[in-house]
Formats: structure tokens, C-alpha cells, sequence
């Protein structure tokens, strides 16, 4: 159909035949029929029509559409409308307004694309900003470019010119000239005026109303109020203010027993125990508190309430004098240097000088700012002049003659806190509410140091030490920092006090006279005391129900302070060294009554306690020589006390392996007589004579024991005892086998030995004793005396006895492990003293010092002298090996009992601290040495010489025995727990005290659990104190109480002895050790110690003297 439609109508391929048959028909001439044109009307082009475009249904259900992108800007067909306007991304929101239905491509809307010159652009933008119009940027049909935007009176008045053709005209103002330089009066130069000028502007009557009733309102709010000072007045509250000779009561008394005019401290200060007094008057808090200077016998507190009071230290603590002049509260008071005049600061903005005996007011200075702190100059020559501190960051200094102020120093950033004298008074040091330090020269209102640190926080109290070297400091960041008061100033970073509340409060600190110890207070009502060379806090107490705003220690006594507070009351808490002071009982029931009468006991047991067990008041932290200890790990003592155990353990099975420690040979009465006719007499087996020969004894049998035991015909449970008497002959037989007297029959004594039988079993009881042996068989013969009425119902049985020496075997191992233990103490002893040997014995510390006192004394208690005993027969060996045991184990008490002191107290004088002990220890030396003497010598004389029943004092020696140990068990308990409770958490020394302590806890468990398991009671037998009947199993008796002691010696030789690997770091060591040197990283050469002795670091015996060694 294509093809004839396009044959019928396209006349694109005519040919040139068809364009000759037109140009015939159109000249007229006729066509041949098959020529003409064919008749539309018969043609098929008119009855089919071509669709281009024809409507096609979709093959499935609904017609897919198509998506176009918004961003195209032509099309290669023609969209339908719905795809030309469908929603860009899913469906179309029914709820959009046209506006937010129109596309944009800014927030604002659609913005096109449009061609403009750079300089047109920038000129009209200009023009815009400088003249205040433009053109407009419209573009439409209708825009001609004549149109403006913005000011458009200014555009028509300028005709639109733009910055660029021509500046706008100026509007000059005419100024007055005279250039002429002849015209010396009346030239103006460039400087005339301007016409219709006006110098000086007045408000209208309205506007000066409004001015005016403005500025009333503001100088009403802010005002400061011109009160008058108030009328100052004092009250006398004693009757006595003057005595018999006149002087007042600013005179320091004389029969306290304490010179108060004396300018040496106290030699040592001690802790504070017991609260003595509680001073009441005031009705609010008190701010400060003061010492009379120099004396202290009076006492200056200001408080909230406005008042000033005095009060006596001593006597009836009674308060003296009221000072009232003041409408507001008191911030800080100061004494001059005589004590006749002070100053109270008060927040009413006034300064006033008090006479203190006539209790009037001497001057008034103010400045009309509140001030916060004030001190009198501390030289007698300046004692007209004194400084405040103020709320406008000044420091003024008052001349109290004149009333002037002479200087002011102002150069902090917010108000001034506190103001002290530093460096012989030359210079002072003020702190800051703007975190910072300023100090001055006296006199120089320029700061000649300033100090501030991030890390800083504001200071608002601050003392100086009484050596005047270092400024303690109360951070408001909880802490107590020290700052140096000599040249550089220079904060102390490893002194710092912790562990008290005072953020927000300007609590008051103090030192002790001596300088041992640190006091505050803080904002729940607690005192601290902390120890000046350790930082250690030593003791705390509720002093207060409110804050504890300021604690003073007394400048002559060794263990008094005042501590004020918020509570309203004023409380000195302490007395340690004075007996029967009153104690304020403030109404608080019976409860409280009962707890200060405990106190007032505990306060006259303290002069007791202070010479038995004093507290810790160390002069100077002690110097000793670096132990090994201190550098030993956890690993490291756990092999220390593995080692010990191991070498203990295998002592214990060497003896345990090793023979038994007697030998034992029995004999029966009815083979004693079974040769005789009176073998089945039981008079005769009652009563003897029973004659025996002992077995055959050497030299390593050492003693011989004859022992009996005797069985009745008792079937039931009945138990009785019967005293009876024995009587013994001995005789010896020697060499050539003849008898030889020992101890004759008339020589013999009825000796009395006292018979308990159960059932019918009777105890051995010893018949005789040979304390050393001079013949190889003897033959004793034995009587008894007061058997034949045995009992009423029952008879003697039989009768054995036991012939018991030492075996030969034990005797050959006794004497190799003392030569072996010792060799080994000979060695240890050489060893220790080599290492030693560099350092002076001042060094030594006490451990050290006690080591080489035991040393020694356990090579005496191994005995070199045991041969001694084999090689001559005599009681003097056996007496000395006693004698040397009891030595070292009451050496050994007393090095426990010191230790465990000493550790608190550095200077140890004889009298004051080691009589104490030797009358604690000396008891128990001399029963053990009495009681062994005293048998030793009776044997002698009478080998049935029996302490246990023949020796009337032996209870009351016995009972002397028990006191005297309880007595050191008690004094040791105290020692220890005063040890526990004051260095457990000091650095070296706490480690000190548990390897000490848990070391003898070892010794002691293992001796005690021996002795209660009757396993080592023959060992104390050669010194005569132990029973006789114990039954010896092994020779491991005799190792676990030799080795255990040698063992404890060795291992403490050890520990203390010092390590060769730190020699050369010794002095780094010891900066960190607060036992060793206690030398700080500051400017200074000396912190702690106040000698030259203590100076010296702890270097060899060549380089002593040398400080070659900077530590800052």
C-alpha cells in the first residue's frame, strides 16, 4: 500500500518524458488516452488511507510508562503529558502547595542561568552597598534598563550613576580658618572649629529629669552606706586584772612549770591524745585565733558575732577581756610584737588597733574595701607599720602614727588572701584569689617574682615553718603544698599533704615547734596531723561539729594545740605530757560523762606510757645503709622464705632419718634378786635393797639416768599417789675393776619423790642423775623408804628400771652439725661484716646493728666449746653450754622488743629506751640461768638431787618465771601494735615491719606447735628446765630447734645486709627513700636535717664529707 500510494502521489521521480507530456497539455495539445492523468475520484490513494502513528493496544494489561529525566533538555519523541509532569521519585504528594510542586535548584526556588559581564556585576554590586541602589536585574519583555532597585530617590537624583563614572559629592562642613603665622593670638591652623559647633551639650529639662532619676537608682543600689564607726567599748570579765606588784595580765606567768620565755622549742613534740578544755563565749563561728606573741599564755580568737575576746591558757582558762567595736564579722586578727596592741580586720571595712590591757581603741583605718588579711611589719624598728590585704586586689600599707598610708602594692588580679614575712623580713609573699604567688621587697611596690601554675589553685591560708625555710600552703584543691621561702621560692612537688576536705573554706594550718608534724583542720570539723618528713597522715579526730577553721600548736608545749571552729567554741585537744588537767564536760548525758572520765585516765597513764612505749617523734627520719630488702621484689622474698622452709624441711628429715637420741637398757626387780632368797618377798620388792650394775657407757654417752617404774595389783579405776623417800649408793668401777666410791651409803640422802599410780600403772620417776660420766659401769643401789604400806588394798607388783644415756650415733651427729652450723654462722658472720664494711656504723640501721650483735652470740649458741664436754670430765662444760643457750635466746627476746620499737624512734638512749627493756628480758635470763646453776650444783653433791620436789622455792621460782614472760608477752603485743598503727603505711618502713613480723610469727608457730607435740623438750634438757621422762624417738628434736634458729639468722643476714648491685646507685636510691637520706629535689642543700652531720650522703668511709651530687 506504501508502495502505490507513493507511486500515485510522489513526484520526485518524474521523468523528463512526463515533464514534456506537461509542458504539451499545458500548451494545448492533446494527450494520448494511456497519457492522461488518471481520475482522483477512481483512484485507490483517496479510499486508503497511511497511518504514520496507528493507536497500538498494549500486549499486556496496562500501558508501561515511560521515565524522563528532569535534566534533559531535548527529547527524541514526543512525551505524553503525564510522563512530561509525572513526580520526579515515587508518587505525587497530594498535600504540596504549587510553590513547593514547582522545581527549584536553590533553597529559594529555580534560578537560571544567565550571561553577565564580571565588571557590570561587580560595579552595580558596589553601587549598591556605597550609594544605596542599582539597577534592576529583572529581565523581561518590558524591562528598558532604566529601573532601579533600593534608594531610588537617590538613583533618579543622581541620574544612576554608578561608583565607577563619577563620586558623589561630598557635603563638606565649613570650618573656621586663621593661617595667618603673624596672628599669634588668633591662628587656628588645621585645628578650628566647625561653624555652628557646640563645645558642650545640655540636656532639656526632660531629658535632665530622666538623667536624673536614673542615676539615683543606680548610686541607691550600689551605694556603699557611710555608717559611722560604731561605738567600740571592752568588758573585763576578771576581777585580778593586776597583782600584788602591779603587772596586768599580759605579764606571763612563772609557776606553770614551763618557761614560756624561752626561744628554744621543745626538744621532741608528741602526738595529741585527750581533749583537756573547751572555751565558750562566742555566739557564731570564729575566724581566727592568735597566740600571745613569744609567751602564749593568752589566747586571741575573732569571731562572726563582731567580738574580739582574750582568754588565759593556763590557770582557770577564764576569758579575760571582750573587745566589741565592730558592726560585721571579724576576718583575721594580729598582734604587734610586744603584745600590748593588736589589729581586727572586719568585713565592715574597717581596721582598728586595740590596746590590750586598757581595751581601748587606738586608731581606725579604712579604705572603704573590705579587708582580708593583716600583719604587723615583724621588725621591732617597723612596729608602727603594718600591711593589709583588701577586696580591690590592693596591699596597703598604714603608718598607725599618722594614720597615712605610706605604700601600696598593687599588682594581684583579685582580692588578696594572705601576707607573710619571708627572709629575715625583708621580703613578704601574698597569695591570691587569682590562683597566683606575688613576692615583694619591702617597700617596692613592683612584684620581684610572680608564681602561678595551671595546675595552681587559690591558697587562703598560708604558715611559715619555724626555721623560716618553707611556706606551707592550703590548697583549695584538697591538698597542703610547701613552697620554699628562701631565694628561688621554688614548690616542693614531693612534699604534699592530702587526705582532708577544705575546698571552699580558708582552713588555718600550723607546724609543730619541732617541726615533726603538720596540723590543720577542715570543712567537716576534723583535725589532721600529718609527719613533716613523710607526708604520712599520723592521726585524725572530730574536733569540731562544724568547720575547724584553724589549728595552732603551742609554741612551748610538746603536745598542745587549739583548734577553733564553726560549732561556736574554741577547743585545745590535746595534752600528752601534763597530768590533771580539768576536762569540760558539756551536757551530753551520762554516756559522755563515762567517756571523759576514761579519757582523764588514759591522760595519767600517758607518763607511764611515754617511757614504756613513747609515740613516734622522730628529730630527723633515720639515715641507714641501703638493705636489700628495699630493692627485693615479690618473687624475691618468695624464695627467701622458700629457702628457709627448704633448709628447715631438710634439717627435720635429716634428723628424722637420723639414730634415736637415748638408748635405753631395763632391769626388773625380780632379776635383780632372783639369785637371793628374797625374791618372792614382797617386803623386800617393796623396799630393797636393790643393787644394780649399769651397762657399759663411752665417752658419747655423756649422762646417765636411772629411771623406775612400778606396777601394782590394782584392777579397778581408782587413782591415788603416795609420797615415799629413796636412797642411793653409787659406786664406780674403774679401770682394774675395783669398786670405787661415788656416793657412799653415809653420804647418801632420803631424797623424796611423790608416786601417782592410775589403775595399776604408775609414772617413772628419776632416781638419780650423772651429769657427766668418770667411770664405764657403776653400781648403784637403791633403797625405798615408806612402800611398805603401799596401799591398803593393793601391793607392789613389780618394780623396773631403766638405765637411759645418750646414743652414740646422736652424739657423733650432734657434734658434726654444730661444726657444721658452725662454720656456716663463721662464714655468714665474715660475709655480713664484708658488706658492711664501707659504711660508718652511724649508718647502720637498727636491724643492721642488731644483726651483728646476734651473730656472734649464735656462733657462741652453737657452742665451739662442745669437744669440751668428751674431752674432760667435768660439770663445767655442760654449765657452759646452758649458760650460752639462755644468752642468746633472751638476746634474741630483747632484738624483738627493740626492733619493733625502734622503728619509731631514731635517738635510743640507755636509760630511756634499752633499761626498759633489759628489766623486761633480765627476769627470764636468770631463772633459766638460776635454775640450771642451782641443779647443776646440787648434783654435784647428790646425783638424786631433784628440783621438782626438793626445793622449797621452786613454786615461787616457777611463778616468778610465768610473770616475767607474761610481762614481755604484753610489752611486745604493745610495741607492735604502736608499730602497726603509725608506719603501716610509711614507704620502706612498712616492709620493714611485715617481713619482721611474719618471719617471727614462722619461728614462733613452729616452736610452739613442736613443744605442744612434746617433739623438742629433750633439747632444752642439757639446760636443766625440761621434764626427764620424755620419750626420744630421733635425733630430728635436736635439728628442728638448732636448725631453725640458724636458719632464722641466716635468713635476716640476707635481707639486711646491703647489695652490692646498687652501690653505685645508691644516692639515686636514696632520694626516694624517706629512711635512708630524705634529700629533696629542691634548691636547697639540706630539707629535713638541721645539722651538718645529717648532710652527708650515705657514701663509703673515703668519700664521706663529698656531696659532689646536685639534686635539684
Amino acid at each position: 500500500m506504501l508502495g502505490l500510494q507513493s507511486y500515485g502521489s510522489s513526484s520526485e521521480g518524474e521523468s523528463d518524458s512526463e515533464q514534456s507530456h506537461k509542458q504539451k497539455q499545458e500548451s494545448g495539445q492533446a494527450l494520448p488516452a494511456h497519457l492522461q492523468p488518471v481520475d482522483k475520484t477512481h483512484s485507490l490513494s483517496t479510499a486508503l488511507a497511511v497511518c504514520a502513528a496507528p493507536d497500538v493496544v498494549p500486549m499486556g494489561a496496562v500501558a508501561v510508562s515511560r521515565t524522563l529525566d528532569p535534566t534533559l533538555k531535548e527529547v527524541a519523541y514526543n512525551p505524553r503529558y503525564e510522563e512530561m509532569y509525572a513526580p520526579v521519585k515515587g508518587p505525587d504528594h497530594p498535600n504540596l502547595t504549587m510553590q513547593q510542586r514547582a522545581p527549584r535548584n536553590t533553597l529559594a526556588g529555580y534560578v537560571e542561568k544567565a550571561h553577565i559581564n564580571a565588571f557590570e556585576f561587580e560595579n552595580q554590586r558596589r553601587t549598591f552597598h556605597t550609594y544605596g541602589y542599582a539597577l534592576d536585574p529583572t529581565v523581561d519583555e518590558d524591562a528598558d534598563g532604566k529601573s532601579f532597585v533600593g534608594d531610588l530617590q537617590s538613583a533618579y537624583d543622581d541620574n544612576g550613576k554608578t561608583v565607577f563614572e563619577a563620586p558623589k559629592p561630598k557635603k563638606m562642613r565649613k570650618q573656621e580658618k586663621n593661617d595667618n603665622p603673624e596672628d599669634v593670638e588668633g591662628f587656628l591652623g588645621p585645628w578650628g572649629r566647625f561653624e555652628n559647633e557646640v563645645t558642650v551639650a545640655k540636656p532639656n529639662e526632660q531629658e535632665r529629669a530622666e538623667l536624673d532619676e536614673l542615676l539615683s537608682k543606680r548610686h541607691k543600689r550600689g551605694r556603699i552606706p557611710e555608717d559611722k564607726p560604731l561605738e567600740e567599748k571592752s568588758t573585763l570579765h576578771i576581777k585580778d586584772a593586776y597583782d600584788y606588784q602591779g603587772r596586768s595580765y599580759l605579764h606571763a606567768p612563772h609557776d606553770l612549770g614551763v618557761n614560756l620565755r624561752s626561744n628554744a622549742p621543745p626538744p621532741k613534740c608528741f602526738l595529741p591524745k585527750a581533749h583537756i578544755h573547751t572555751w565558750t563565749g562566742h555566739n557564731k563561728g570564729i575566724s581566727s585565733i592568735r597566740w600571745f606573741p613569744k609567751t602564749a599564755h593568752l589566747l586571741l580568737s575573732g569571731s562572726m558575732d563582731c567580738r574580739v575576746k582574750l582568754w588565759e591558757v593556763y590557770g582557770d582558762r577564764r576569758c579575760v577581756r571582750t573587745f566589741s567595736g565592730h558592726r560585721q564579722a571579724i576576718k583575721d586578727i594580729a598582734w604587734n610584737n610586744k603584745g600590748t596592741h593588736f589589729l581586727s580586720a572586719s568585713y565592715d571595712r574597717y581596721i582598728k588597733l586595740w590596746d590590750a590591757e586598757t581595751g581601748d581603741v587606738v586608731s581606725r583605718f579604712t579604705t572603704r574595701k573590705m579587708p582580708f588579711c593583716v600583719k604587723f611589719h615583724p621588725d621591732n624598728g617597723k612596729q608602727h607599720l603594718f600591711v593589709a590585704g583588701t577586696s580591690d586586689k590592693k596591699i596597703i600599707c598604714w603608718d598607725t602614727r599618722s594614720g597615712d598610708i605610706v605604700q601600696e602594692y598593687d599588682r594581684h588580679l583579685g582580692s588578696v588572701s594572705t601576707i607573710t614575712f619571708v627572709d629575715d623580713n625583708r621580703r613578704f609573699v601574698t597569695t591570691s584569689d587569682d590562683k597566683s604567688m606575688r613576692i615583694w621587697e619591702w617597700d617596692i611596690p613592683v612584684d620581684m617574682k610572680y608564681i602561678a601554675d595551671p595546675t595552681m589553685h587559690s591558697m587562703p591560708a598560708v604558715t611559715l615553718a619555724p626555721n623560716g625555710k618553707w611556706m606551707a600552703c592550703q590548697s583549695l584543691d584538697n591538698k597542703i603544698v610547701i613552697f620554699s621561702a628562701l631565694n628561688r621560692f621554688k614548690m616542693n612537688r614531693k612534699k604534699t599533704f592530702t587526705g582532708h576536705m577544705v575546698s571552699g573554706y580558708a582552713c588555718q594550718l600550723d607546724f609543730s615547734p619541732d617541726m615533726s608534724y603538720l596540723v590543720s583542720g577542715d570543712g567537716d570539723g576534723k583535725c589532721y596531723i600529718w609527719d613533716w618528713k613523710t607526708t604520712k597522715m599520723y592521726k585524725k579526730w572530730q574536733a569540731h561539729e562544724g568547720v575547724c577553721i584553724s589549728a595552732l600548736w603551742h609554741p612551748h608545749e610538746a603536745s598542745k594545740l587549739v583548734t577553733a571552729g564553726w560549732d561556736e567554741m574554741a577547743k585545745p585537744p590535746t595534752d600528752t605530757s601534763g597530768l590533771g588537767y580539768a576536762y569540760h564536760l558539756p551536757s551530753g548525758g551520762i554516756l559522755l560523762r563515762l567517756k571523759n572520765s576514761l579519757s582523764q585516765f588514759s591522760d595519767l597513764f600517758s607518763e607511764f606510757n611515754k617511757y614504756i612505749s613513747p609515740a613516734f617523734f622522730h628529730d630527723r627520719c633515720e639515715r641507714s645503709v641501703h638493705m636489700r630488702m628495699y630493692s627485693m621484689h615479690k618473687r624475691e622474698f618468695v624464695m627467701v622464705f622458700l629457702g628457709f622452709f627448704t633448709c628447715f624441711g631438710l634439717g627435720i628429715i635429716i634428723g628424722l632419718t637420723g639414730p634415736p637420741i637415748t638408748t635405753t637398757e631395763s632391769l626388773t626387780a625380780q632379776q635383780i634378786l632372783a639369785n637371793t632368797t628374797l625374791a618372792q618377798s614382797k617386803t623386800v620388792l617393796a623396799t630393797g635393797p636393790f643393787a644394780m650394775k649399769s651397762p657399759l657407757m663411752t665417752t658419747y654417752s655423756q649422762q646417765l639416768w636411772l629411771i623406775a617404774k612400778l606396777v601394782t595389783d590394782n584392777n579397778d579405776d581408782e587413782r591415788y599417789d603416795k609420797s615415799f623417800q629413796i636412797s642411793v649408793s653409787i659406786d664406780g668401777i674403774s679401770d682394774q675393776h675395783k669398786p670405787l666410791s661415788v656416793l657412799g651409803a653415809g653420804m647418801a640422802h632420803n631424797r623424796t619423790r611423790h608416786l601417782v599410780c592410775v589403775r595399776n600403772d604408775c609414772e617413772e620417776f628419776t632416781v638419780m642423775h650423772l651429769g657427766f660420766l668418770d667411770y664405764a659401769h657403776y653400781i648403784i643401789t637403791v633403797r625405798f623408804l615408806g612402800l611398805e604400806s603401799f596401799h591398803q588394798k593393793y601391793n607392789i607388783r613389780s618394780i623396773t628400771f631403766y638405765f637411759k644415756t645418750y646414743s652414740a650415733e646422736f652424739t657423733q651427729i650432734e657434734i658434726w652439725f654444730r661444726f657444721i652450723f658452725l662454720l656456716f654462722t663463721f662464714i655468714v658472720i665474715c660475709w655480713y661484716a664484708h658488706t658492711l664494711r664501707k659504711y660508718p656504723v652511724y649508718d647502720w640501721s637498727i636491724e643492721q646493728k642488731w644483726i651483728s650483735v646476734l651473730l656472734p652470740l649464735l656462733l657462741l649458741y652453737d657452742n665451739p666449746f662442745f669437744p669440751l664436754i668428751f674431752l674432760m670430765n667435768s660439770w663445767l662444760p655442760g654449765m657452759l653450754d646452758a649458760i650460752l643457750q639462755a644468752t642468746f635466746l633472751c638476746a634474741l627476746l630483747m632484738f624483738w622488743l627493740c626492733i619493733y620499737h625502734g622503728l619509731r624512734q631514731n635517738e635510743r638512749r640507755f636509760v630511756s629506751f634499752y633499761l626498759v627493756k633489759i628489766i623486761v628480758v633480765l627476769p627470764i635470763w636468770l631463772c633459766a640461768i638460776v635454775l640450771a646453776t642451782w641443779e647443776k650444783c646440787n648434783e654435784l653433791k647428790d646425783p638424786t638431787y631433784s628440783h621438782f620436789v626438793d626445793t622449797k622455792n621452786y613454786n615461787g621460782l616457777k611463778m616468778f618465771f610465768y610473770i616475767a614472760c607474761c610481762m614481755y608477752v604484753l610489752y611486745l603485743g604493745l610495741l607492735l601494735l604502736r608499730a602497726y598503727t603509725e608506719l603501716r603505711s610509711m614507704p620502706y618502713f612498712d616492709i620493714r615491719l611485715k617481713f619482721l613480723t611474719l618471719l617471727m610469727l614462722f619461728v614462733l608457730s613452729i616452736s610452739i606447735t613442736v613443744t605442744t607435740c612434746r617433739f623438742g623438750f629433750g633439747i632444752l634438757e642439757d639446760n636443766f628446765v625440761a621434764t626427764l621422762n620424755t620419750t626420744y624417738r630421733s635425733s630430728a628434736q635436736f635439728m628442728c630447734f638448732y636448725g631453725l634458729l640458724n636458719f632464722y639468722l641466716y635468713t635476716m643476714a640476707y635481707v639486711y645486709s646491703p647489695d652490692g648491685r646498687f652501690a653505685q646507685a645508691e644516692l639515686a636510691v636514696t632520694k626516694d627513700n624517706p629512711a635512708i637520706s630524705m634529700i629533696d629535689d629542691s634548691d636547697e642543700d639540706v630539707v629535713y636535717g638541721s645539722d651538718e652531720e645529717s648532710r652527708r650522703p650515705l657514701t663509703s668511709v673515703g668519700g664521706a664529707g663529698k656531696n659532689d651530687y646536685d639534686s635539684d
